[in-house]
């Protein structure tokens, strides 16, 4: 079709919207720096076995350390680090 982007074009503006995305993405999470939050245990951690992931209400990712936990529990956590798709935190007693 004549009326198509040229490829180089298409990568670039979808660049363009990655990088929009991952700003306003950490500037969200960059709020809860020092909050505490609840969250949905998810488990223990694929990448950190001595950590436990779960979710916060709004579906932010959130790793913290913790013992004797399962999936389904609500947790407090006060968030000490952010990044762009995830935080982490303590939980707290």
């Amino acid at each position: 079709m004549a009326e198509q982007l040229e490829e180089d074009v298409k990568n670039e503006r979808f660049q363009r919207l990655v990088e929009v995305q991952n700003r306003l993405t950490r500037e969200s999470n960059e709020k809860c720096l020092g909050q505490t939050l609840e969250v949905l245990v998810e488990g223990l951690s694929k990448k950190n076995k001595n950590r436990y992931t779960g979710r916060t209400e709004s579906g932010k990712v959130v790793n913290f350390k913790a013992e004797n936990l399962k999936a389904g529990d609500f947790v407090k956590v006060k968030i000490t680090e952010c990044f762009t798709w995830f935080l982490n935190g303590e939980m707290e007693a």
